[in-house]
């Protein structure tokens, strides 16, 4: 996954956890269009990032199972420690010592 790949899909990670923060100050007419596209969304980059789990080389076999898990059950919660962990961090990049 290539850096600008890496960034967009950690701002949909977030996406959803600063919008169910912003639903308090969202007027009354508004407020049933927001959750449902949250929810929505939400549901859609868990189920991407569930994907990421059980197919990339990046998240070790014996944890796809278990992250599908978490992911799945603590979704929009979980989402965003997956991305950094299995997403960010590998495509960090990597410097010598001594540069």
């Amino acid at each position: 996954m290539n850096r600008l790949a890496a960034v967009t899909s950690g701002i949909a990670a977030l996406a959803p956890a600063a919008g169910f923060m912003a639903v308090p100050f969202v007027s009354d007419a508004w407020f049933p269009t927001l959750v449902t596209s949250l929810v929505a969304f939400g549901w859609l980059i868990t189920i991407g990032f569930i994907v990421f789990a059980l197919v990339s080389s990046a998240v070790p076999k014996g944890k796809r199972g278990l992250w599908a898990a978490v992911l799945f059950f603590g979704n929009f919660v979980a989402v965003p420690f997956f991305w950094f962990w299995y997403v960010w961090k590998t495509n960090a990049p990597s410097h010598a010592p001594g540069t």
